[in-house]
C-alpha cells in the first residue's frame, strides 16, 4: 500500500458527495508541512487543517487566542476542557503555542468516508465547544 500524502489525501477528498455538492470546500495551504484546508458550510470562520504524519491523519480547529480568556477564568477554564474531552465525541482539546484548539486524529489506513466524517465532527464539536465555553472568554470573543 502506498504510503498516504496530503496530496493523496486531498485527491480523495476531493471525490466525495460533501466536496462535489460544495458542503465542504477543501485545498492544500503550502509551506513547511503542507496542510488541507477544510471548509465546512456554515462554519466558515473555523477551518478544519489536516496534516499527514506517520501513521496518522490529524484534523484539528483553532478556537481562541490565550489573551482572548477572561484571566481570573483561566483554571476553570482548563478544568471545563478537561471534564468535556470525553462527552464532545471525537475531538480532544490541547494548546498550540497561544491558541486554543480542538483536534482528532485518525490512522492513515482509515478511509476517505471516515476522514469526511472527522471533518464534519470537528467542525460541529467546534461550535459546541465556542458555545459551552463563552463564560470563560472575554467580552471581545463572545460578541463575534
Amino acid at each position: 500500500m502506498p504510503e498516504l500524502t496530503i496530496y493523496g489525501l486531498l485527491d480523495d477528498l476531493k471525490e466525495t458527495s460533501e466536496v462535489k455538492d460544495g458542503d465542504v470546500a477543501v485545498e492544500v495551504l503550502e509551506g513547511a508541512d503542507p496542510v488541507i484546508q477544510a471548509v465546512v458550510r456554515d462554519c466558515e470562520e473555523f477551518p478544519v487543517f489536516l496534516n499527514v504524519a506517520g501513521e496518522q491523519i490529524l484534523a484539528i480547529s483553532y478556537l481562541w487566542k490565550t489573551d482572548e480568556v477572561t484571566s481570573e477564568k483561566r483554571a476553570d477554564l482548563h478544568e471545563a476542557l478537561l471534564r468535556a474531552n470525553l462527552p464532545i465525541p471525537l475531538s480532544s482539546f490541547s494548546m498550540i503555542d497561544d491558541c486554543y484548539v480542538i483536534f482528532g486524529a485518525l490512522s492513515v489506513s482509515s478511509s476517505t468516508s471516515e476522514v469526511v466524517t472527522e471533518i464534519l465532527t470537528l467542525s460541529d464539536n467546534t461550535l459546541e465547544a465556542i458555545d459551552a465555553m463563552q463564560e470563560y472568554l472575554n467580552q471581545q470573543k463572545t460578541d463575534t
